[in-house]
């Protein structure tokens, strides 16, 4: 953990760490404060455990779970999504993000959870034994940790949420603009010096280095931050060599590079919308901006964050997605649902939603949502009286002679001879 226990930027941390306290005292959710890098300035913990369900799944199955990348992705998504965004953990758990802001720019944020919002044994028989494929020797484990954890119902969430976007705006400070970390502005300034000083002694050197932009624009693409810093201050090192240090025209250079860092994250696999309006937000950012030194300090920021969105947050937003989507579909199976229907609550289109869920899943919608449908059916099948009709439509079946047909094909037999059998199917 941090040590913050001075006000060392804008955010008064002393102050943060108050507020953090009397959420997590009046919510009884844990509350972390975290830096946009990702490390943990303060944590709350009231009710339940944290990380540490995480770690015990990471040491069973031996998949690392990056829960630090993925509460840098809801704090971002939060700045996105108007200062709130409810996500889901790998482990299945709920969290919710706010960030604190300063001239309109994410400095911190907070992040509230982890909370349950599915019934404890359904989790415990889905998520863990049967996606994470644990040893039934190893579930005492888990159970003693998962009775700790708090269990709401969903609009809950949305209440914790709103809250903490509350307790975010009261540490916030909009009003204000500031360039912080002079050291980094001196670190990246030296370096444009002396690309500059390289320049004129050169007499070759004249145009616009084209083939270095390509070289950024490729870097980016390809997430490489290290060679992107490097080209960029490059490249800025030619833009204010050759513009004289009027502002007016390197500001126009800078934003022309920036459409094209943002056509370049698109092209690295970065999310369409999301690197639009990015860049539409630093763009409007720009007329704040008065100087050379804060602009380029601004630029080399914005472009962390494009090389950031590309690479570190996909996997993670994909799994975000993933989540809501299978518990958005195990609360309404029993409807009819279509993948428009789901598309729609996750704010993506059918054909990528269909794509992603086709590689996260290992199988198409359909099938997962048929699958699901059968295994409910079955435990009515053997727990309750009602008719075949009555079972096909409580699991969502339109019609029987399909339900029936989808049954026996992954049973081996029909709903009634599996009733009769007991659960003992022809496979």
């Amino acid at each position: 953990m941090v040590d913050y226990s001075v006000t060392g930027t804008d955010i008064d941390y002393k102050k943060a760490i108050d507020c953090a306290k009397s959420f997590s005292a009046t919510c009884g959710v844990n509350c972390v404060i975290l830096t946009t890098e990702g490390e943990v300035v303060h944590e709350e913990r009231v009710a339940g455990v944290g990380c540490e369900f995480c770690h015990l799944l990471e040491e069973i199955t031996g998949k690392p779970k990056n829960c630090s990348t993925l509460h840098v992705y809801g704090s971002y998504q939060s700045e996105r999504f108007g200062g709130r965004y409810i996500y889901f953990c790998p482990s299945g758990m709920v969290y919710f993000a706010s960030p604190i802001t300063f001239g309109g720019t994410m400095k911190a944020s907070l992040v509230g959870g982890p909370v349950m919002i599915i019934d404890k044994d359904e989790y415990i028989e889905h998520d863990i034994l049967e996606k994470n494929s644990i040893p039934p020797e190893r579930l005492p484990e888990f159970e003693q940790l998962l009775h700790n954890f708090i269990s709401v119902k969903p609009e809950m969430v949305n209440h914790y949420a709103r809250m903490l976007y509350i307790v975010s705006t009261y540490l916030s400070d909009d009003d204000r603009y500031q360039i912080i970390d002079h050291e980094e502005l001196q670190i990246q300034q030296q370096r444009i010096n002396e690309y500059i000083q390289s320049i004129k002694s050169d007499e070759k050197v004249v145009k616009y280095p084209l083939s270095k932009e390509k070289e950024l624009l490729e870097a980016i693409t390809e997430g490489n931050q290290e060679t992107v810093q490097r080209l960029l201050n490059e490249v800025l090192g030619h833009i204010f060599f050759s513009s004289g240090g009027a502002l007016d025209i390197i500001r126009t250079r800078v934003m022309e590079l920036l459409v094209l860092l943002s056509r370049a994250s698109i092209d690295g696999g970065a999310d369409m919308d999301l690197s639009f309006e990015l860049s539409y937000k630093y763009l409007s950012e720009m007329t704040k901006l008065n100087t050379i030194e804060e602009l380029s300090l601004w630029l080399s920021r914005a472009i962390v964050r494009f090389t950031n969105h590309v690479f570190n947050l996909t996997d993670v937003k994909h799994k975000d997605v993933m989540f809501k989507v299978i518990d958005y579909i195990k609360r309404n199976y029993m409807y009819k649902l279509t993948l428009e229907d789901v598309s729609k609550y996750v704010f993506l289109s059918p054909s990528y939603l269909s794509k992603i869920f086709k590689d996260e899943m290992r199988c198409t919608f359909n099938l997962y949502l048929n699958r699901l449908r059968i295994e409910k059916s079955k435990i009515i099948l053997l727990s309750g009286r009602q008719s075949i009709v009555e079972v096909c439509e409580m699991v969502g079946f339109d019609d029987q002679s399909y339900f029936t047909k989808v049954f026996k094909k992954m049973t081996g037999v029909t709903p009634a001879k599996f009733r009769e059998r007991r659960g003992q199917s022809g496979n």
